[in-house]
């Protein structure tokens, strides 16, 4: 299997720079004690001690791209999203009462209850917080949806001959996983609901250390 890696499609940045901003993003931050440090700190820490050769206004660049800006950059409407998205429903007197309206609908799929969840939130904030109008929420949630920026779309070649021939320890924002090792090796033709259980705790460990994508070889 080739470990070549393909740069997506219309991404400004290069090979190089991502897997360098990657590992910004996966660093330890409670370990050098900037865990609640802003933006600039975290930037000028890392390039400092580091990643000597990383270009911070390059960094800086990718770091709006997925959405990670300065608090004193933020709009009062993302201010505003932000505190309703913050917002305890959970303890929120009243709002109980609203969940009957979610569930009475022959629509219970989870886009559904999703949306009307949304929609009954931002009821309830407009009417007891601050006004917030759902619509120019949804749709501001739209325009500003951090966008992917991955250079790992095409690591994994299906033509090669063997997949554990990729350098993988070069790519370490990329978790592997091989389903053949997740399914039983006596019924291998079988995707059981305990190796999809498997599966889905393998793809939360990766999440859960801020891997950037998921592998899955076979």
């Amino acid at each position: 299997m080739s470990n070549e890696i393909t740069q997506v499609k219309g991404c400004e940045f290069t090979t190089d720079e991502l897997q360098r901003f990657h590992h910004y993003y996966k660093y330890d931050w409670a370990a050098a004690g900037l865990v609640s440090a802003p933006v600039s700190k975290r930037i000028q820490h890392f390039v400092e001690t580091v990643d000597t050769g990383i270009d911070s206004n390059r960094l800086q660049e990718w770091l709006h791209t997925m959405g990670i800006v300065e608090e004193s950059e933020k709009s009062e409407q993302a201010r505003l999203y932000e505190r309703f998205e913050n917002f305890d429903f959970a303890a929120a007197v009243g709002f109980n009462q609203m969940l009957a309206d979610v569930y009475a609908t022959d629509d219970v799929s989870k886009h559904g209850v999703g949306e009307r969840m949304d929609q009954a939130k931002a009821q309830y904030y407009s009417d007891n917080v601050e006004p917030l109008v759902y619509s120019e929420y949804k749709e501001y949630k739209e325009v500003n949806a951090p966008k992917p920026v991955c250079p790992y779309q095409d690591l994994w070649d299906p033509k090669g001959a063997d997949k554990e021939s990729a350098d993988t320890n070069k790519f370490a924002n990329v978790r592997t996983i091989d389903i053949a090792k997740l399914l039983d090796p006596d019924n291998v033709d079988v995707l059981t609901i305990g190796a999809i259980n498997l599966f889905i705790d393998a793809a939360k460990t990766a999440y859960d250390q801020k891997y950037f994508a998921v592998a899955v070889v076979n």
